[in-house]
């Protein structure tokens, strides 16, 4: 086990010594209960939210059995940005951590046309974390994400128009499939964990700085065409000014509305499963009582499997399958990539491009 050289103390000594920030996130990692020796492999630019993330972890890590790696990943989109992989190495050796360098040899954007920059090249960092942690049988990938990072989140899913599933925001640990946009992937997923959710990002700073470290200056983070970067540095901000405490304010009602959604969710997969027949066609009268928030999602959750990750739902063809049940049309529904939905005799069924 690689740790800070401190960790060499007994485990009473350190507990007595650790910050506020560290307590609080030895807490959060013991009630996950990992196995002793668990892997876990921190995202690491070795910008301020990263540092501290891996700093904490690092010093609290063996109090809850588990070891820390570090992962820092390589766009290739700047002349900088193999200087800051070094520096990001660095960092790791003074932390006593194994830095793993991940370089990414395309272009992001060229790998997904269609794809904003911003988007595309948060596939390939996601693709290259989630492939070290397989190689290196890691139990979770562990991101810096914060409370301000949860109010921009919940903010721009809103602006959006987002239902409850999105303005839920991010959740403290997730398993999801890597890669989750190609329908040829093998539909493998990573445990995600975020312990920093409830700090604020001053909380993340003053730690770094009252830890002797200098984080990683990405100029890219304060490159205002970038649509989250607007939102952090100039209209939250100004949000701030006309209601003090609205991030904080946020992320509170991002996981009022996770408890929401999971309660909504729940009803309807059991709706889901019990008028999904063993062929995979759908009996409509399991919706004639129920309200229109679970029949639009047991719709999608219907979709979701029985497209088996090849059929990308949106929620514009869940409104047009929903419309056609709800009035009794019954007929074909194009529902995107290939897929028509089939409503007939009380069922509705889901056909590839030419089948059926």
């Amino acid at each position: 086990m690689t740790l800070d050289p401190s960790a060499r103390t007994s485990g009473a000594a350190r507990r007595s010594r650790l910050v506020g920030i560290e307590q609080r996130l030895l807490e959060r990692l013991r009630a996950r209960e990992f196995d002793a020796g668990s892997v876990l492999v921190v995202g690491f630019s070795g910008g301020v939210d990263s540092l501290a993330l891996a700093a904490a972890l690092g010093r609290v890590a063996c109090l809850g059995g588990a070891t820390v790696h570090l992962a820092h990943v390589d766009h290739g989109l700047r002349l900088e940005s193999r200087t800051e992989q070094d520096r990001a190495e660095e960092i790791a050796l003074r932390l006593g951590l194994p830095c793993h360098r991940l370089a990414l040899a395309d272009h992001p954007t060229l790998l997904h046309p269609g794809s904003g920059p911003e988007e595309a090249a948060r596939r390939e960092r996601y693709a290259a974390l989630a492939a070290l942690c397989r190689r290196i049988g890691a139990r979770c990938l562990v991101l810096a994400h914060h409370r301000d990072d949860q109010a921009e989140t919940v903010l721009l899913h809103l602006l959006r128009g987002a239902g409850l599933t999105g303005a839920r925001g991010m959740a403290e640990w997730s398993e999801r499939p890597v890669p989750w946009w190609d329908a040829a992937g093998d539909g493998a997923s990573i445990a995600i964990w975020r312990p920093l959710l409830p700090e604020a990002r001053v909380t993340l700073a003053a730690y770094v700085a009252g830890r002797g470290l200098r984080p990683v200056v990405d100029p890219s983070n304060d490159d205002r065409q970038f649509r989250r970067n607007s939102l952090r540095h100039e209209i939250l901000p100004r949000i701030e000014i006309v209601v003090p405490g609205a991030a904080a304010a946020l992320a509170r009602y991002g996981r009022l509305v996770a408890d929401d959604d999971a309660a909504l969710e729940g009803w309807a997969r059991r709706v889901a499963t019990g008028a999904t027949e063993a062929n995979g066609s759908f009996t409509l009268a399991a919706l004639r009582d129920q309200p229109t928030a679970v029949a639009r999602r047991v719709l999608r959750i219907w979709l979701c499997e029985q497209g088996r990750g090849a059929l990308e739902v949106t929620a514009e063809r869940v409104e047009a399958v929903l419309e056609r049940v709800v009035t009794g049309a019954g007929g074909r529904i194009e529902v995107g990539s290939g897929w028509t939905a089939v409503a007939r005799s009380g069922r509705l069924r889901l056909d590839r491009a030419g089948e059926g």
